[in-house]
Parts: structure tokens; C-alpha cells; sequence
């Protein structure tokens, strides 16, 4: 929650509202361990891997019966209805060892085939075992290579979080060749794959300490060469039915620590690892991984620990648009820790408004494999105080999500309607608790707002990114134009919001400008509806959470709140830029009676200094009636001064101005642009920042 002296807005709550998770979660619960989930069922622990393969505990020749699951640095523990509880630690080699005070832990194996992790989004056939559980008979069970060894005497579960190994993998510069057998070998969490130039696994193994990768075939024998860039490092190795040793490149260590500049509290944050002056970017894992996505970590926790090759890097830090960024260049040196330390300001202050991402993706839904976990580890490390898990047809959740951070972000149950047969764009529907979802198969917007008006009359239906192509969008999909009065009068009249802005059109201005304009054109007929920007996140380093977001004037961050300020329009979408329209005490949403010709309102933009500023305009009847230049180049590091000094500094612009609106005209609309800026400290392209807000009213009432 935040706040913004200029505004003297009141100050906003401290505590996040309905939707957050508590502290020990309810059961049953999902334990993600990184290419495998541990469930925890009321009468069943079960570790699943991939599609397909699963085990079940047993305690004793029983069952566990679980009552619930408890976090402590590092340890899970599920407390038992009667013996020893089980505890999970991480051990050696990325691994997860499950106990239990020295009973006998067995874990019983089912299902003979599962799908490899590295086959991707519908491709549904089964290929080799590229995973599989060992069970001795005694306490062993281990998620990994079919053939691994096994610690006797512990319950060892690994995995890797591999999926499709987008662009290069580079983890120690283990990479494709071109001779289709390849290493990916992320020595963070020491597991290893290996993979063909597509990204499917073709062999697994363990990377010990020492750098040597040894590995399985998972066909027919196979060829894996170690490459460093381009270049060959040691020799061909051929795998087959026992280990083969691959030997990696020596490494360094990394550890990273990002705080509050002003309190010294540990920072939740996004952390990005560039390579410098000839050094490669590193790859940490797949891309749906907060804890190592390309060269990204999310860390709820503001630390990061991996292994790197050595070499020159400049390691960022980000905590959303109303804090600075930093970056310092490291070297790192094999065999040696490089440790890091970044320090962020909260330089924009906003009371009375929270940061909400309305429309975000993970496992939950068919084409995400973002966990929970990881899921939430995006959102806080962007700053956002509130989020809708929105599911593609399915009702998304992040109440199964163990990790204590998980209890710090608010948020609430919500569906993506995603229509098929025929294809009418997609939407949400914040929020949606029932389990069955609004119909989306032969269906329109209109039948699909009859539906939740009856069934859910205090949720607020959004159109999703209505340009985004000629199968998602609902202008396009259903042929609607609103800037004409014939397509104007083909749309319903009562949806709440418009995705004016969306994470997929973030390097895309120009479809964001169509988008604007045809919201200036629903505006002038009166719509009331409000202007909102969602990430559409379904990836971690793709498309990651809070860019863009919405920003709501609400009393507190709960699911009430979030929906009566949509409601009234008492928005703005924003990638960077937040500003402010206000005549008196009336803002986004409210009506300002005319005084004469002229409106006299204030206009306040601010910005963090690591995205660059360009122009604010203001629209009216449908047309720019004002603009001022705001030249802000973008830095990146620790602002000077003392605090208030860092926050006045953010501020672009403070002033007040008097506007002519054109006859007729009905709402003022705040549009804030950047120039590009912003790519290397978020991990990504650069885009161009940019604000829209929803309407100040003129004096004619708008209607629905």
C-alpha cells in the first residue's frame, strides 16, 4: 500500500485484505519440489511426477493421516494424527530428503511410464521414462534417473523443473549442438538433463560438487559433448545402460542480498544476472521457474544463491515502479563466492491506491507451468499488492500455496472465460468461487454477462486484450468496432472493465494506441467502464507479473474493495508512469461539474528513475487537449538525499492547469508515455512505459 504526499491523499491501510492464505495452510496442500509435487491429501502423502508416474508414503505398513503442513527455514513438516511427524529438507545436490525420527518410511511406486518433463504444452505422448521411483523395500525413494543410486536409509526426491529449454540454455555454458545431443545442467539445484536441440530430454543425470555430470541415456546410446560458447570443452562421452562421467566447467558462486536502502528490511525482489564485456548471460533454468527463469530469480525473500561460470556480470534488482532500481558489476572467480549487495528506495508513495495484477496465469490452468509458489514469488517480487488467479475455463486459487511469503499477498479466486466454437475473445470474471465456470463454448459476451449477473451479481466482467489477433481478442474475434456508432451498438452495454493494456502488447505501443483509441471512442458514448492493464502472465521470464498493472483508489486490498473501485472506474492501467487527474476531491471515476468554458484540474506525474519519461497528454472528446513534455532520462542506482528529498525528486510533474474541452465532450482521460527503458534491469527487452486512465466525468452523466 502506498502513497504519494503531493496527492494528500489519507494513508492506506497496512493490513491486505480477504483472499491471502494464513500462515499453515489448510489441507490438502501442494508442496512444490521442483519437477515434482508433493500432495498432502487428509489421508495420503503423494509425490506425483509429471502426467503420469506416482508414489504414496507409508508409515509402518500404514498410511500417514495428515492433519497439516508447518514451514520453518527450509524444513516442511507434516504433522501426523499419531507417530513421528515427516519432515522435508533439502540435502545434497538439490535434493529433497524426507524422515520421519527413524521409522520406516516406504514409498509405494504406481504407474510405469510418465511423460518426459521436457515435452512441452500439448504434446501429450509418451516418451521414454525420463523420471521414475525407486522403491527398495525399505526407506528409499528417489524422483530422478530410473537407474540413480539411492542414499539408503532416507526418502530422497529429485527432480529438475524442466520443461522446454527456451532459446540457448547456458548454465554453465553447457549448450545444444549441432549434432542433436546436448547438456543442460543447471548446477544451482545440481540436476542434470540432457536434451536435444528442441529442448526434449533425451538423458538425465546428477551433477556432483566437483563438476562432473553423470549421466544416463534414456533411449538408445547416445553422444553428449560439454560446450563452453561455441567451443568444445573436453571430450565426447557415450551414454548407454551405466553412468557416464561429463565433466563441466569449474564455477563460481553467487550470493545475492537486496534490502530497503531506509529500513535495512530484506527486499522482495526481481533479481537479473547479466554477462559484461564479453561474458555470455548465464541461464539459471526454464523460463517457468521463479527461482532461476533464463538469467531472472523472483526472490520473495529478497536472496539468491546459484552456482555461475566465472566471468564479469552487472546482477540488477527491481521491486516494481514505485521503488529505484540498482546494479553492481561483480566478477566472479572459480572456486569463489561473488556476493552482492543492492539497496532500493520507495521513491513514488501512493495512499489510498493499491498495485493489482487482474489477470495472471499459472499451473492451475492448461497453458502455464508457473507453481503456485512460483507463482506468488512473481507477484510480490513486482510489488504487487493484489492479484486475480485467473485460469483459463478453471477457477484459479493460490490457497494451496506453502510458503510463508504466500500469506503477504491478498488476492482472489477468478476465471478467464476462454470461448471456443465459435472464438469470441476471452474474459475475466473477478471474482468466481463456484467450481462450475460461466459456459464458454458456443457463448457471447452477452449471454456471458446474463450468466454472472445472475449467478455472481457482485463480480465485474473485464474484456481481455480485445486486439490482441483475430482468435483472442473480442474486437476482432467478433468483429466489433467502437469507434464506430454501428459497432458501439453491436456491444453489450454492461461489462465492467476494458484491458486497455496488456503484458503481451508491452513492446507493442502501437496496438496499445489502436486499444486507446477505441476506449476514447466508448468513453464519448457514455460507457462507463473502467480503463484497466493486466501482465497476462504465463511464464516467469516471459511476460512477468505487474507489467502492466492497475492501479485502484481503495480503501484496503481486499476482493470488496478491489471490485467496487472497477466498478466506479477509480482506475489507471500503468508500465511505469503513475499519475493523477484530480479538480477538488474528484478523480477517476467521479464527475467534475464544468465552470465555464474551461475545467480546472491538476495533473501529478511520477515516476521511478530506472524507466524514462516523455510527454503527459490529456484527451477529451475524443481528442488530445493538452500535452506537456516531461524529458526524464532513465538511471539506474541509489537516489541521493535523504528520503523525502529521493521521493520529491520522482515527482515529474505537479500542476495546475485549465482545460477547454470540445462542445460535447463528456471525460477527461490521462494518457503518461516514457521512452524506451527498463530491459536489462527486469531481464527483458526494453518497452516503452506508458499510463492510461480511466475518466474524470464532465458534467453529463455517463451510463451504461
Amino acid at each position: 500500500m502506498r502513497a504519494l504526499s503531493t496527492l494528500g491523499l489519507a494513508s492506506a491501510l497496512a493490513t491486505l485484505g480477504c483472499g491471502a492464505p494464513p500462515a499453515t495452510p489448510p489441507l490438502p496442500a501442494r508442496i512444490d519440489l521442483g519437477g515434482a509435487t508433493l500432495i498432502v491429501e487428509r489421508d495420503d502423502v503423494v509425490v506425483r511426477v509429471g502426467d503420469g508416474l506416482h508414489a504414496r508414503f507409508e508409515l509402518g505398513g500404514e498410511r500417514p493421516r495428515p492433519l497439516r503442513v508447518e514451514r520453518d527455514t527450509g524444513v516442511f513438516t507434516i504433522v501426523l494424527a499419531s507417530g513421528a511427524p515427516l519432515t522435508l529438507t533439502r540435502g545434497e545436490a538439490g535434493a529433497f530428503v524426507v524422515a520421519s525420527s527413524g521409522r520406516e518410511v516406504v514409498a509405494r511406486l504406481h504407474s510405469a511410464r510418465a511423460f518426459a518433463p521436457g515435452s512441452h504444452l500439448g504434446d501429450r505422448r509418451q516418451r521414454d521414462v525420463s523420471w521414475a521411483m525407486v522403491d527398495d523395500g525399505a526407506r528409499v525413494l528417489v524422483v530422478g534417473p530410473s537407474r540413480a543410486k539411492a542414499d539408503g536409509g532416507e526418502v530422497a526426491a529429485l527432480g529438475p523443473s524442466l520443461t522446454l529449454a527456451w532459446g540457448r540454455p547456458a548454465e554453465l555454458a553447457l549448450v545444444p549442438n549441432r549434432s542433436r545431443c546436448a547438456v543442460f545442467t543447471p548446477a544451482v539445484a545440481g540436476r542434470a538433463a540432457l536434451l536435444d536441440d528442441d529442448g526434449r530430454a533425451i538423458g538425465v543425470g546428477l551433477a556432483g560438487p566437483d563438476g562432473v555430470v553423470e549421466c544416463l541415456s534414456l533411449g538408445a546410446p547416445r553422444r553428449a559433448l560439454a560446450m563452453l560458447g561455441d567451443g568444445v570443452v573436453g571430450e565426447a562421452v557415450t551414454l548407454g545402460d551405466g553412468l557416464a562421467a561429463l565433466r563441466a566447467p569449474s564455477h563460481a558462486r553467487l550470493e545475492v542480498a537486496v534490502t530497503d536502502h531506509d529500513t535495512g528490511a530484506r527486499l522482495p525482489s526481481r533479481i537479473v544476472v547479466r554477462g559484461v564485456d564479453g561474458t555470455p548471460d548465464p541461464t539459471f533454468g526454464a523460463p517457468d521457474r521463479a527461482t532461476g527463469a533464463g538469467p531472472i530469480f523472483d526472490a520473495d525473500e529478497g536472496a539468491v544463491s546459484s552456482a555461475l561460470l566465472p566471468g564479469k556480470y552487472r546482477v540488477y534488482a527491481t521491486h516494481g515502479v514505485e521503488w529505484s532500481a540498482d546494479a553492481v558489476d561483480v566478477v566472479a572467480r572459480a572456486g569463489e563466492v561473488a556476493r552482492v549487495g543492492l539497496a532500493l528506495r520507495h521513491v513514488v508513495e501512493t495512499p489510498g491506491w493499491i498495485s493489482a495484477d487482474l489477470h495472471v496465469h499459472s499451473r492451475g490452468g492448461f497453458d502455464s507451468l508457473v507453481s503456485l509458489e512460483d507463482r506468488v514469488r512473481s507477484l510480490l517480487a513486482a510489488g504487487v499488492d493484489f492479484a486475480a488467479a485467473t485460469e483459463h475455463n478453471r477457477v484459479g486459487s493460490y490457497a494451496s500455496a506453502v510458503m510463508p511469503a504466500a500469506s503477504r499477498l491478498a488476492w482472489t479466486a477468478a476465471v478467464e472465460v476462454t470461448t471456443v466454437n465459435p472464438l469470441r475473445g476471452h474474459f475475466n470474471v473477478i471474482p468466481w468461487d463456484d467450481p462450475k465456470v460461466p459456459k464458454y463454448q458456443q457463448t457471447t459476451l452477452g449471454a456471458l454477462i446474463d450468466d454472472v449477473r445472475r449467478r455472481a451479481p457482485e463480480s465485474i466482467v473485464q474484456v481481455n486484450h480485445p486486439r490482441l489477433d483475430g482468435r483472442l481478442g473480442y474486437f476482432l474475434a467478433s468483429h466489433v468496432d467502437p469507434r464506430t456508432e454501428q459497432g458501439r451498438r453491436a456491444l453489450p452495454r454492461d461489462f465492467d472493465a476494458l484491458e486497455v493494456y496488456n503484458g503481451f502488447e508491452l513492446d507493442d505501443p502501437a496496438r496499445v494506441d489502436a486499444v486507446l483509441r477505441d476506449y476514447l471512442a466508448l468513453v464519448e458514448a457514455g460507457r462507463d467502464i473502467a480503463a484497466t492493464g493486466s501482465s497476462d502472465s504465463h511464464s516467469v521470464q516471459y511476460v512477468g507479473c505487474g507489467y502492466p498493472r492497475t492501479y485502484l483508489r481503495a480503501e484496503a486490498a481486499d476482493r470488496a474493495n478491489v471490485v467496487a473501485a472497477i466498478k466506479q472506474g477509480r482506475t489507471f492501467a500503468t508500465s511505469g508512469p503513475l499519475a493523477w487527474l484530480r479538480a477538488g476531491e474528484a478523480s477517476f471515476g467521479d464527475t467534475l461539474p464544468r465552470q465555464g468554458e474551461g475545467a480546472k484540474v491538476r495533473v501529478v506525474v511520477a515516476q521511478a528513475p530506472w524507466l524514462a519519461l516523455r510527454a503527459v497528454e490529456l484527451y477529451a472528446g475524443g481528442q488530445k487537449v493538452w500535452e506537456r513534455a516531461l524529458g526524464r532520462e532513465a538511471s539506474i542506482g541509489l537516489p541521493k538525499g535523504t528520503l523525502d528529498e529521493a521521493r520529491a525528486a520522482s515527482v515529474a510533474l505537479d500542476e495546475e492547469i485549465t482545460v477547454t474541452p470540445p462542445p460535447g465532450a463528456r471525460a477527461l482521460v490521462l494518457v503518461v508515455r516514457g521512452a524506451p527503458s527498463g530491459g536489462q534491469a527486469r531481464g527483458t527487452l526494453d518497452f516503452t512505459p506508458l499510463a492510461i486512465s480511466s475518466p474524470v466525468w464532465l458534467s453529463t452523466a455517463p451510463s451504461r
